[in-house]
């Protein structure tokens, strides 16, 4: 999730690392690059392609952070030449929307990929997210966790016992005498 990052208002934002390329809607590209566990079947194979790889990594980003694992993890395909989406890829706890919208992002051949906003925000996934709120950045991410950025966040989680990690200690040395607050984050 390295291309995920938040703004100063603390909401989302995709970053690219210099590896999008402007397409006229009928044209097509074939370099290969980016990350093998995001890159769409047809980049890997080195075919020609368009946008629709997009749609692609999106429905991987969206895999990972609700599962936390990458799909395809118990396939042992990852040159892409036999994928198959089935509901072993799944965990127990995803909900039928959720798998239909993760089938259309991740659909192997690309002509039947979802590959619009329109078609994704109209999914059933995405009921009861307010997406103008979002496009106009009316919905304020802090007042959603107000008063529940607490343990509750981690039930079920285990957490490491005794002192920070040897690299976490290093890390934390770079920020030593540093102060930071965010206005508008309240603390207990």
């Amino acid at each position: 999730m390295e291309n995920i990052a938040l703004d100063i208002k603390m909401h989302v934002k995709f970053v690219d690392f210099g590896f999008s390329k402007f397409l006229a809607p009928k044209d097509r590209t074939n370099t290969i690059c980016g990350t093998l566990q995001y890159m769409a079947p047809e980049v890997a194979r080195g075919r020609p392609y368009d946008s629709a790889v997009d749609w692609w990594s999106l429905g991987v980003s969206l895999f990972v952070m609700r599962t936390g694992t990458y799909p395809f993890a118990n396939s042992n395909a990852l040159n892409h030449r036999e994928l198959v989406f089935d509901q072993r890829d799944f965990p127990e706890t995803c909900t039928q929307e959720f798998k239909d919208v993760m089938k259309m992002l991740l659909a192997i051949d690309p002509n039947q990929r979802l590959r619009s906003s329109q078609a994704l925000f109209a999914h059933n996934f995405f009921y009861n997210v307010n997406i103008e709120g979002i496009y106009k950045q009316d919905v304020c991410p802090w007042e959603l966790l107000k008063n529940e950025c607490k343990t509750r966040n981690w039930e079920g989680r285990e957490l490491p016992q005794g002192g920070y990690s040897e690299h976490y200690s290093r890390v934390l040395s770079n920020f030593s005498g540093f102060e930071g607050r965010f206005d508008g984050m309240e603390t207990d």
